[in-house]
């Protein structure tokens, strides 16, 4: 059998590899030609001439022509370059017009047709198949490498030599084949603090010749650090020495990152303050931290693998389910307050938050994408605690712990609707304490404080469980009587009015009785009334206070049987309309006897006359009014100063408008346009009026006077605020109460008097005195160095 092997003997030793010729050449020719035709290669003998001679079978069936064809055929023509003798890869022409790629060797053989070149031809078709193949199963594994950020090499140690894949030049940021690769080389990419580690680690393998994995620092070709991870094998020979080593390595620089900023989370949901767990797909719960054992009271072990559902209450339980399936099904993030049960029974209230985990989702799994559910509870019982605080002081008051105003109102809305629904009425009483003022003023605000809550215990003594009982403001109070008509309402005042009365404070060895007026509204079914009926009361209950106080007033309905429209309504009525006025009342310059000015007073008109403020001015304050009812005053008050060049006026100021920068750029409006000299306008602000916050109020009497006004403390010494406004609020005039002055005026009233003229003289300010009614009185003040006289 001829082989390629023996072919090429063939060239290099005679014509049969390995044996000598025999002397009888004729003889071995005839040998050969028979071992040629049993031969697996196809073979061709080739005379001098390029023609074809010999062709054995495995010729004729690789050219697919028979053997006499071949032969005589001229061999060029059945393979180009055959008798070239560097040529060995060829391509024969096969009788149906295909080429086969062969690979030749040649050897000269004796013959009857003289000398002979025997070319053997071997069908490389398979083999470069499997070339090809290997040639893109080397360029896939490239790609695959560069893919994955993986690189392969492999150290031959005998002859110390190393082969790096392109990738692992990649890695260490050189182009591949850059250098020649040496297990030196390898050494110095090693961040020189892991070097000894690095070699102490391949020396180990090469004596246990066990695999190894690890992480080490790198510093690529620019000079940047990264981490990679080696995984190496020793191969051994059959005595076990060490003869090769490969491996791969991998930028792991991301992965380790992630996975210290994967470890760093864990370890801030494990310290948290909030309860923190996870869920997967099918809601069964994977992680739990300890706050949220803290907060549940279940440990790590009693919830894993559980559902969450056994901590929420049974009454919400399908609401919270629906809640996490949405999450669960690829809904953004669910926020919600609600309760969860503690492994005690308890409950607490928590602010709930389910978040999609988003992955690689298992078979099943509720969304694409979507592993779980991560929900992260925050307990707030402490916040709805003081919330609920909040709530008891926005609608409470801190003194009586009676509802307030805001509470009362709320609550006469219910109450209204509700007659309204079922058919039955209601009333309202409104009641203010007639002497809290007398008993601040000569006790103190704490006695004073004594006796509103004294009338506050008295009033919910002396009610139903079903009324509803309020302190709106000061000493007012107001109560709600469901199911009550006007005769019942006036009974039931009429008892509160004997029970306040008889209700005692004890203020040092004095006991002190204090009396109420209270006025009544009632409220129909069929048509309520609810917006008009406390301001109603209230307009009873200064008719009470008008007929003497002590006493009870019911509202008349008119004709249509609605509660008349309350000072509220007419109120803003009067500022819509025409409905208010201004007097003025004259003062006099006690030096010259003449009239120096005047003090505008408003008044409101209706159909029983005219209003004077102090029945209107708290309703204004407590329905928001107040700023549009100075800023009214002050408008006309300026007209007034435009129309007539020689008037000065004073104009009253509510507490609750000191402090406005609206009021004051009105002001500087108003005077520019009707070319009013700023110093003939004084404002004026009653010293026992409320005033929320004293910087802005000086800065209000600061801006007066720089724009050229003057600014007035009404009933100056009336209260114990007196000289508190005094040091606080740069005031020119002093306006000295008319309770020190109108008559019969004891020697306290006079020393007060001449105290206060004293003071204002020693501030440089002017002082006026109220209610100043004779002439003796005149001359008295005229003593004393009072300036002025009202």
């Amino acid at each position: 059998m001829v082989s390629m092997g023996s072919a090429r003997a063939a060239r290099r030793h005679g014509p049969i590899a390995g044996t000598a010729a025999p002397a009888d050449a004729g003889t071995a020719s005839e040998v050969s030609l028979a071992l040629l035709d049993s031969a697996p290669d196809a073979v061709l003998g080739i005379d001098a001439e390029g023609r074809v001679r010999l062709a054995n079978p495995a010729a004729a069936d690789l050219l697919g022509r028979p053997r006499d064809e071949l032969c005589a055929t001229a061999a060029a023509d059945l393979i180009p370059g055959l008798l070239d003798e560097d040529a060995s890869d060829l391509c024969a022409h096969h009788a149906d017009g295909h080429e086969i790629p062969v690979e030749v060797s040649r050897m000269p053989l004796p013959s009857e047709h003289g000398r002979l070149t025997v070319c053997i031809l071997r069908d490389t078709t398979e083999s470069r198949r499997v070339e090809a193949e290997l040639r893109v199963s080397r360029r896939r594994l490239a790609e695959a490498e560069q893919l994955a950020r993986v690189g392969s090499w492999e150290w031959d140690i005998s002859a110390n030599r190393v082969e790096w894949s392109d990738q692992l030049f990649r890695i260490y940021g050189l182009e591949p084949g850059a250098c020649e690769p040496s297990y030196e080389g390898f050494l110095s990419f090693v961040h020189p603090d892991d070097r000894a580690d690095v070699d102490a680690r391949n020396h180990k393998a090469f004596a246990d010749h066990q695999p190894f994995e690890d992480v080490k620092r790198v510093v690529r070709a620019d000079g940047t650090e990264i981490l990679m991870r080696t995984q190496g094998e020793v191969i051994t020979d059959a005595a076990g020495a060490p003869v090769r080593m490969i491996g791969v390595c991998e930028d792991v620089t991301s992965e380790e990152r992630a996975a210290r900023t994967r470890s760093a989370l864990a370890s801030i949901v494990q310290s948290s303050g909030d309860a923190i767990y996870a869920v997967d797909h099918r809601g069964r719960v994977v992680s739990w931290n300890l706050a949220a054992e803290r907060l549940f009271g279940h440990s790590e072990t009693d919830m894993l693998g559980r559902s969450p559902e056994c901590l929420v209450p049974a009454d919400i339980a399908e609401h919270e389910r629906a809640a996490l399936q949405r999450v669960l099904a690829g809904d953004p993030v669910s926020r919600f307050e609600t309760q969860r049960l503690h492994r005690d029974g308890s409950l607490v209230e928590v602010a709930i938050t389910i978040s999609p985990i988003v992955g690689t989702g298992p078979v099943g799994s509720a969304g694409p994408g979507v592993t779980g559910a991560s929900v992260i509870a925050r307990d707030i019982s402490e916040r709805r605690r003081l919330e609920t605080q909040l709530r008891q002081l926005a609608d409470h008051d801190r003194l009586t712990g009676l509802i307030n105003r805001r509470g009362f109102e709320e609550k006469l809305v219910e109450r209204v609707a509700d007659a309204a629904g079922h058919g039955v009425g209601g009333a309202v009483l409104a009641i203010d304490l007639d002497n809290v003022k007398d008993v601040n003023d000569s006790h103190g605000h704490a006695t004073g404080d004594a006796v509103i809550r004294a009338a506050a215990h008295c009033l919910r003594e002396c009610l139903r469980p079903t009324d509803v009982v309020a302190r709106l403001d000061g000493d007012e109070f107001a109560v709600i009587l469901p199911h009550t008509d006007a005769a019942g309402a006036r009974r039931i005042a009429t008892d509160l009015l004997d029970a306040i009365r008889n209700r005692t404070v004890t203020a040092g060895e004095r006991t002190l009785h204090t009396t109420a007026s209270i006025g009544v509204a009632t409220f129909e079914a069929d048509r309520p009334g609810g917006e008009s009926v406390l301001p109603a009361a209230c307009q009873a209950l200064y008719a009470a206070k008008e007929a003497g106080r002590n006493c009870v007033v019911v509202a008349k309905p008119d004709a249509a049987g609605r509660a008349q429209p309350g000072l509220g309504q007419q109120l803003r009525d009067a500022l819509a309309g025409d409905g208010l006025c201004l007097h003025l009342q004259p003062i006099l310059d006690l030096s010259s006897g003449t009239i120096a000015r005047h003090e505008a007073l408003v008044r409101m008109r209706s159909a029983e006359g005219l209003v004077p403020p102090a029945a209107f001015i708290g309703v204004a304050e407590r329905l928001g009014l107040i700023h549009a009812l100075d800023s009214w005053v002050l408008r006309s008050s300026i007209a007034l100063l435009a129309a007539h060049p020689d008037l000065v006026l004073e104009v009253n100021v509510s507490g609750r408008s000191v402090g406005d920068e609206a009021l004051l750029a009105l002001i500087a409006r108003e005077l520019e346009a009707g070319d009013v000299e700023p110093a003939r306008l004084n404002l004026e602000i009653t010293e026992t009026a409320a005033i929320a916050n004293m910087d802005d109020a000086r800065s209000f009497a600061d801006a007066l006077r720089a724009m050229g006004c003057s600014f007035a403390l009404d009933d100056f010494g009336a209260g114990f605020g007196s000289f508190y406004y005094l040091k606080h609020m740069r005031a020119d005039i002093l306006k000295i109460d008319g309770d020190f002055i109108a008559g019969p005026r004891s020697q306290i009233d006079e020393l007060v008097i001449q105290s206060i003229v004293r003071i204002a003289r020693e501030l440089g300010k002017h002082t006026v005195a109220e209610y100043v009614d004779d002439e003796e009185t005149v001359r008295a003040l005229r003593e004393w160095g009072v300036d002025f006289a009202q």
